[in-house]
């Protein structure tokens, strides 16, 4: 799947009219202000999508709701996360503080907690909690192959398994159960439990950004996760080079104590990871990337 950049400055261009015509439209009396197009957006869908930050507190004022669903079960608000529209939260009533992160300091061995702010400076990444999609239409393919598996008996039963147990943990993501410690100069950081984790405790979602997939590019980067949106491969992989959570530093092994799972929830498939058994406190927390993790490994920042 490509988009060359001429394609998608025109895509932009065209629906940015699609936008205005619509607006036009509710203005003028001829569309309901909650009238939805053929993928079930509202106006304040189509708003967000389009970066279109100057009409949002007039189209909440009119009553569109940041929690209604398309046809793909996404609202306004899942787009703002997904598509990393930041400054969208606050008007959306639905910006959060991230807890602070725990860390090991081996100059005291002792944990300290650290601001979101202070964490993203010393590694020089920007800390993010849902995974964001480097274009509009990279969301819209992967949410209509999610909602394609659903249509799956096996992929649904297994879905709703998935999230009978995980769902809560996965929309109110928690970090006192973790901390990251330096662990050498070759392996860099690691990921530890800060307590005891039983078998199939939920530790966290792989975030990053949703990307083309293009070998060259990501051959050695250490920080590719592919994107499963089933059982098949799809074009896209997760980039959480610059953009991740704590789950970026979680380092491969051969015998791993965390197996990963893909789940749908908002509409969007999601990587998750947990533990395959029973985790002591101080252990780390290890995951199998396949043979080729070790090829190349960048030199870590020191907290």
């Amino acid at each position: 799947m490509e988009f060359s950049r001429p394609f998608l400055n025109r895509l932009l261009l065209r629906r940015s009219a699609v936008f205005d015509k619509r607006l036009s439209e509710f203005k003028q009396g001829h569309r309901k202000i909650h009238a939805k197009d053929q993928d079930g957006n509202t106006l304040l869908h189509v708003a967000i999508l389009e970066n279109r930050l100057e009409y949002l507190e007039d189209l909440i004022s009119y009553g569109l709701s940041p929690e209604s669903e398309n046809n793909w079960g996404m609202t306004p608000l899942d787009f703002a996360h997904f598509l990393g529209r930041q400054e969208f939260l606050p008007l959306l009533r639905a910006y959060r503080e991230v807890a602070p992160i725990t860390i090991y300091r081996n100059s005291d061995q002792m944990r300290h907690t650290i601001s979101l702010k202070e964490f993203e400076q010393k590694l020089g990444i920007e800390y993010i909690e849902y995974l964001e999609f480097e274009h509009p239409d990279y969301l819209r393919w992967v949410a209509t192959k999610s909602q394609k598996q659903l249509k799956k008996s096996t992929a649904r039963k297994i879905n709703r398994w998935t999230l009978a147990l995980h769902k809560k943990a996965i929309l109110t993501p928690r970090y006192d159960h973790i901390y990251i410690r330096y662990v050498s100069s070759e392996i860099g950081y690691g990921v530890f439990a800060n307590r005891d984790l039983p078998a199939l405790t939920y530790v966290g979602e792989y975030t990053g950004v949703v990307t083309r997939r293009q070998a060259k590019k990501t051959r050695f980067n250490d920080y590719v996760f592919g994107y499963m949106t089933g059982p098949k491969n799809c074009p896209f992989i997760i980039d959480a080079k610059r953009k991740s959570n704590f789950t970026r530093f979680i380092n491969h092994s051969d015998e791993p104590n965390m197996n990963s799972r893909w789940v749908i929830v908002g509409g969007i498939t999601r990587i998750i990871l947990f533990t395959n058994e029973f985790i002591p406190k101080g252990e780390q927390l290890t995951y199998d990337y396949g043979k080729y993790y070790w090829r190349s490994r960048s030199a870590p920042a020191l907290i």
